[in-house]
């Protein structure tokens, strides 16, 4: 009997390459950039993370025209200057300082920016699936380490998990290839090659209404944009335009393309991926949503020092999280159990009732003997961690808190929901 991987062409096997440079992204709280060279390195898509998340991606080629099509709809205060620094792709220190700079002169909001770089993330996603499951040459990966401007100003962008744009991505490569689209590539100009051509065909009405547009050598996604119209209701109008050589699509990078491989028929998707241990990027069961439209996840903080609890909501406040706290440890388990948080920091060093005790009662306490507990502490001993342990305790911060290990625990601990 044929296995899942008795299946995996060439084809799928760059694939499954590409998906496994993503887990190592997410495994290894990787913060740089990942550069996917394509097609003997001519181009480039660019994946830039802070601790495993997305912070933007690029590519190489088209990037200006990206976020300029993004942009555009939401704000007008955005200069050329600014879109061109954007599509710095190699420089991503330019690139994540313009994106802060936008957020705090507030030319565009954050839920604005979380949304574009979503889209953005997801397109270029699909672009790779797409060119793995065509194209026959195998990707080369560059990995580069961000400096530490790139890092300091990472905190300051909205910080995506990769989970959901990438199995959101999947899905549409296979809608997409379902259709029979499999070899249209979104990103590619379209130009019109032979217009005297379609007085021998008969056109629809779309047809007509689409040559125009095609003048200016726009591509599929511009053209989606422009329209206001789905990339699979223009790409199913202009495939016959393709196919009677009328238009074409001229390809800025040299590409060798084979058959390409039919993953809807050939390869079932959740075996695929449940076989090569991406079950944690791809859960079968779990649909992609909108973190937007998602309750955020509750942080609460027992300390008897309100900075402490200023400094973490400081800290967390950007992201998906809520933040509650408390100063008197005494009343803390009623107060968790009314909130039923899904991580507890909790300060070592309180008055009346210490942090082991706390964690201790927490343990006890049916409804919250799950939640992670992070012990907070100015100390950094042996014999402190190993009765914070002893008494339930997931893992140990040293005060003073740093932003970068306090993310990197979270999204550790905490699942996107």
């Amino acid at each position: 009997m044929l296995t899942a991987q008795d299946k995996i062409t060439p084809s799928t096997n760059h694939l499954q390459d590409f998906l496994r440079q993503l887990q190592r992204v997410k495994n290894n709280f990787f913060t740089g950039s990942l550069i996917v060279h394509l097609h003997n390195n001519s181009s480039c898509l660019v994946f830039n993370f802070y601790l495993g998340r997305l912070s933007w991606s690029g590519r190489s080629f088209g990037q200006f025209d990206c976020w300029r099509r993004h942009l555009g709809s939401i704000s007008t205060q955005i200069s050329g200057v600014e879109i061109n620094a954007l599509a710095a792709v190699y420089q991503p220190e330019l690139v994540s300082s313009t994106l802060s700079n936008l957020l705090a002169t507030q030319k565009i909001n954050r839920k604005q920016l979380q949304g574009i770089i979503v889209n953005i993330f997801e397109e270029n996603l699909f672009d790779a699936i797409q060119f793995a499951c065509v194209d026959d040459t195998p990707f080369h990966y560059e990995w580069i380490s961000s400096n530490e401007q790139v890092k300091i100003l990472a905190p300051t962008l909205p910080l995506l998990s990769i989970k959901s744009p990438v199995k959101n991505a999947f899905e549409k490569w296979l809608l997409w290839q379902g259709r029979g689209f499999a070899t249209f590539y979104n990103n590619l100009p379209i130009q019109v090659i032979d217009l005297e051509r379609t007085a021998e065909l008969t056109l629809t009405e779309k047809q007509q209404k689409l040559l125009p547009f095609l003048l200016e050598g726009t591509n599929l996604r511009a053209l989606a944009n422009s329209l206001r119209q789905p990339t699979h209701s223009l790409a199913a109008a202009l495939l016959p335009l393709i196919k009677n050589e009328v238009v074409n699509l001229v390809p800025p990078i040299s590409i060798n393309t084979v058959k390409s491989t039919n993953l809807a028929s050939s390869l079932d998707a959740s075996n695929f991926l449940q076989d090569h241990n991406f079950i944690s990027l791809f859960p079968p069961t779990v649909a992609a949503k909108d973190i937007a439209e998602e309750q955020k996840s509750l942080i609460f903080c027992i300390d008897d020092s309100a900075g402490v609890y200023h400094r973490l909501h400081d800290i967390l406040s950007p992201y998906e999280y809520r933040v509650m706290g408390i100063q008197d440890s005494t009343h803390a388990i009623p107060a968790l159990i009314k909130a039923k948080p899904d991580l507890i920091f909790l300060d070592l060093i309180m008055p009346i009732a210490n942090g082991y005790e706390v964690c201790a009662q927490i343990r006890r306490t049916p409804s919250l003997a799950k939640v992670p507990v992070i012990i907070l502490t100015g100390k950094d001993g042996l014999i402190d961690k190993f009765r914070a342990k002893m008494a339930g305790s997931n893992d140990f911060i040293t005060k003073p808190i740093d932003p970068e290990t306090v993310l990197k625990t979270l999204f550790f601990y905490l699942p996107v929901k």
